[in-house]
C-alpha cells in the first residue's frame, strides 16, 4: 500500500474540515440543494460503525455544514468560495450519486480483530483498519463514478480512490470503501451473525449528542487502552531504565515515568468512551468533549454526582466591566479521599521509589498537604473569581476578586493558611528567589475593618523590586527599569500596589487585589446579598441562553475588555497604545462544565459576534499599518481595509 493510499481517509476528511474550503471557486451552492435536503437525508454514520470499532470521525449533514461555513464566511468578510461538500466530491472524484444531505466519515476498526488485514496504516506494529463511509443518494451511481467494477461477490465492487485500487460495499445508505474485501464483507453480513452497530450498543444520550452535532470524533477508549496501554507502559519502562542509567540515580525522570505508567492503568480501568463534537451554528461555534466511564467506577460516580444546585453560578461577584468571570459549584466532595488515593498515590509512590531522600521527604509533605486540602474541599460549597477593568478615576485599571462559600469560614481560613504556608515553605526550599520574595511580603492579621468585617492583608514592599528582579541598585539605568515596573504595577492595581485584602465573613471568604477599599466593599456587599449582577448583564445573558442549562462550572472571557486595559496601561506608562480600537463587549468567550448524567462534559463556545469583533480589530490594525507605510513612502497605491461586517 502506497503512502498516498494510507493518507486517503485523512485527506478526504480532515482537509475538508480544517481550512481547505477557503479560497476556491464554488461549484455547488448550499442554497441550491436546500429543497431536496430532507428527502435525501441519510442516517447517522454511527449506524454503520461497529460497536467494537476503535472510533470514527464524521460529518453528519454536509448540507447544513456547508450552509454554516458559508454564512460565517460572509459575516467575517472572508472569501469562502468553496462548499465543503464540493471539495469532497473533487477530492474523491465523485461526479454522481453523492448525498450531501447525509454525511461522510472515517471508521477506525478494531485492529486486534483483523491481524492480517490489508490496511491504510499501521501503529506500533498493529494494523489500523480504516473504512471510508460516504452517504449516497444513489449508491450504484456513486460507485460507477469511482470507476466501479463488479467482482466475484455481487455485494462487493472494485473502485478507484485517488488512483488506488480498493473495494466498496453498501450499507444503510452509505458506501463503505476500504482496501480489505473481507473486512468490508463482515460489515454487511445479514442475519444472526451480523456485526452489532454502535447505535445499538451505546447509551441513547451518547448517540443523540453525536448524531446532532455537525462534526464528531468518537473514540472507543476502553479497547484502545487495552490494546495500546501495555505498549505505552513498555515504552515508559524502557525510558525510565534509560533515564535511571543516564542520571546515575538522580531518580526524578524515572519516578515521573513510573507515575505515567500508573496513570495508564487508572485510565484503562475508568474511561469507557470519548466523544468530541463541533457545532457551527449561526450564533457561534460549540466545541465540546464528553467522556463516559465504565460501570461502577469512581470517576463515573463522581461525575454522576455533578448536578447543579439551581442557584446562579456567578452569585456573590460584584457587578462591573469584567475581563474574566468564573464560578464553580463544589460537588462530589464525598469522593475527595478516594480521588486523592487514585490520582495522588501513584505520584507519591513514584517519588518514594526514586531512592532520593529529598523526594521521599517531598512525598511526605505532599501527603500532609493533601489531607489539608481534602478537609478544605469538604467545607467548600462554591468558588468564584473575577477580574474587572476599572473605569477611570478609581484605584488602578484592574481589580481581581476571589470568593468562596464555606460551611465553616473560620476553620476553612485556618486550613487555607496552613496549606499556603506549607506550599511556600516547600517552594522556598527549592527556589532561593522565593525566599527573597517572602522577605518583601508582610502579612498582617486584622489589619483593617471594612463594613464591620476584619480584614487581613498581604502587602509586597515594592521598594524591594530591584532586588527581586536581580537589578543592582547602583546602576542608574537598571534602577530606572525597576522604577518603570513599579509604575506599571500602580497603574494596574492603584496606589496600594500589590496589596491583597482578605475578609472572612460568616459564609464567605473574600480576597481582593486592586481597586482599594472601595472595591472590597462592593465585593462584600455582593457576597452578603447572594445576588449575581454579572449574570444579568446583556452579554452574559446572550451567551448563557445558547449553552446547555445544567452548568456546574463556567468561565466567561471578554477579549475586548482585556485589550482596553492593555491599551490604557500602555498609554499611562508612555508607550504607544494598540493599533486599533477594541470592539464592544458583544458576547464573551465561554468555557463550561455541564452536569451530564453520561459523564464529564466540557464545552467551549465562541460567539459569532466575538469572531466578527476580532475580525474588525484585525482590519483596523492592517489599515493602521498600511497608513504608516504610506507615510514612510513604502507604497504608492493606497488601499482601504475591509470594514467589519454588520452582525
Amino acid at each position: 500500500m502506497t503512502s498516498r493510499g494510507k493518507l486517503v481517509a485523512g485527506v478526504a476528511l480532515f482537509g475538508l474540515l480544517f481550512g481547505a474550503s477557503w479560497g476556491f471557486a464554488q461549484t455547488t451552492q448550499p442554497a441550491e440543494r436546500a429543497v431536496g435536503a430532507v428527502s435525501r437525508a441519510a442516517g447517522s454514520i454511527l449506524d454503520v460503525v461497529p460497536a467494537d470499532a476503535w472510533g470514527a470521525v464524521g460529518v453528519n449533514n454536509l448540507d447544513e455544514f456547508d450552509t454554516e461555513v458559508m454564512r460565517l464566511g460572509q459575516k467575517l468578510g472572508l472569501p469562502i468560495m468553496f462548499a465543503p461538500s464540493g471539495l469532497i466530491q473533487m477530492g474523491l472524484n465523485i461526479t454522481q450519486g453523492f448525498n450531501p444531505a447525509g454525511g461522510i466519515g472515517a471508521i477506525v476498526l478494531n485492529g486486534a480483530k483483523y491481524p492480517g488485514a490489508a490496511t491504510w496504516g499501521m501503529f506500533q506494529g498493529f494494523p489500523v483498519p480504516v473504512v471510508l463511509a460516504i452517504a449516497a443518494s444513489d449508491s450504484k451511481a456513486l460507485i460507477q463514478s469511482m470507476s466501479g467494477k463488479e467482482t466475484e461477490d455481487p455485494n462487493v465492487s472494485a473502485v478507484t480512490l485517488q488512483g488506488e485500487s480498493v473495494f466498496a460495499v453498501v450499507k444503510g445508505g452509505y458506501v463503505l470503501i476500504g482496501p480489505d474485501v473481507e473486512i468490508l464483507k463482515s460489515l454487511v453480513v445479514e442475519g444472526a451473525a451480523a456485526t452489532q452497530m454502535a447505535t445499538e450498543a451505546l447509551k441513547p444520550g451518547f448517540v443523540k449528542q453525536a448524531t446532532s452535532s455537525k462534526v464528531f470524533i468518537y473514540v472507543n477508549a476502553k479497547p484502545v487502552l487495552a490494546t495500546y496501554g501495555p505498549v505505552l507502559k513498555g515504552v515508559l519502562a524502557f525510558a525510565a531504565a534509560a533515564a535511571q542509567g543516564a542520571q546515575a540515580g538522580a531518580g526524578t525522570g524515572p519516578a515521573l515515568m513510573m507515575m505515567g505508567s500508573s496513570y495508564i492503568d487508572v485510565l484503562s480501568k475508568q474511561v469507557d468512551k470519548l466523544l468530541i463534537f463541533l457545532d457551527l451554528e449561526p450564533n457561534g461555534l460549540h466545541l465540546s468533549a464528553l467522556a463516559t466511564f465504565q460501570p461502577n467506577t469512581l470517576l463515573g460516580k463522581v461525575f454522576a454526582a455533578a448536578k447543579p444546585s439551581g442557584k446562579p453560578l456567578l452569585a456573590g461577584l460584584p457587578g462591573g466591566t469584567f475581563i474574566v468571570a468564573a464560578a464553580q459549584e463544589q460537588t462530589g466532595t464525598e469522593f475527595a479521599q478516594q480521588l486523592a488515593d487514585m490520582f495522588l498515590k501513584p505520584y507519591l509512590d513514584a517519588m518514594r521509589a526514586s531512592g532520593q531522600p529529598a523526594m521521599a521527604a517531598a512525598a511526605s509533605q505532599q501527603a500532609e498537604l493533601t489531607s489539608v486540602r481534602i478537609q478544605l474541599a469538604k467545607l467548600q460549597k462554591t468558588v468564584q473569581m473575577a477580574a474587572y477593568a476599572l473605569p477611570k478615576g478609581e484605584e488602578g485599571s484592574l481589580a481581581i476578586v476571589l470568593t468562596g462559600q464555606f460551611t465553616d469560614t473560620a476553620k476553612a481560613y485556618e486550613l487555607i493558611k496552613q496549606n499556603v504556608n506549607s506550599e511556600v515553605q516547600s517552594a522556598g526550599e527549592q527556589q532561593p528567589k522565593v525566599k527573597d520574595f517572602l522577605q518583601a511580603v508582610t502579612y498582617t492579621e486584622a489589619a483593617e475593618t471594612v463594613e464591620g468585617v476584619k480584614v487581613h492583608t498581604l502587602l509586597v514592599d515594592l521598594t524591594q523590586l530591584p532586588k527581586l528582579l536581580d537589578v543592582p541598585e547602583n546602576k542608574a539605568n537598571e534602577a530606572i527599569k525597576a522604577s518603570e515596573a513599579i509604575k506599571v504595577i500602580k497603574v494596574l492595581f492603584g496606589s496600594d500596589g500589590l496589596k491583597v485584602r482578605i475578609a472572612v465573613g460568616e459564609k464567605n471568604i473574600i480576597a481582593t487585589l486592586g481597586g482599594g477599599e472601595t472595591f472590597l466593599k462592593d465585593a462584600l456587599a455582593a457576597a452578603k446579598s447572594g445576588k449575581a449582577p454579572l449574570a444579568t448583564q446583556p452579554a452574559v445573558v446572550k451567551v448563557s441562553e445558547r449553552l446547555p442549562k445544567d452548568r456546574v462550572s463556567v468561565m466567561y472571557i471578554s477579549a475586548e475588555n482585556l485589550l482596553r486595559v492593555v491599551d490604557r496601561v500602555s498609554k499611562a506608562v508612555g508607550e504607544p497604545g494598540l493599533p486599533f480600537q477594541a470592539g464592544e463587549t458583544s458576547a464573551p468567550l465561554v468555557l463550561a462544565v455541564i452536569g451530564d448524567p453520561l459523564g464529564l462534559h466540557v464545552t467551549l463556545y465562541v460567539p459569532t459576534e466575538l469572531a466578527v469583533s476580532v475580525r474588525g480589530m484585525i482590519n483596523q490594525a492592517q489599515m493602521q499599518q498600511q497608513r504608516s507605510q504610506e507615510l514612510r513612502g513604502q507604497t504608492t497605491e493606497p488601499k482601504t481595509a475591509e470594514p467589519a461586517p454588520e452582525f
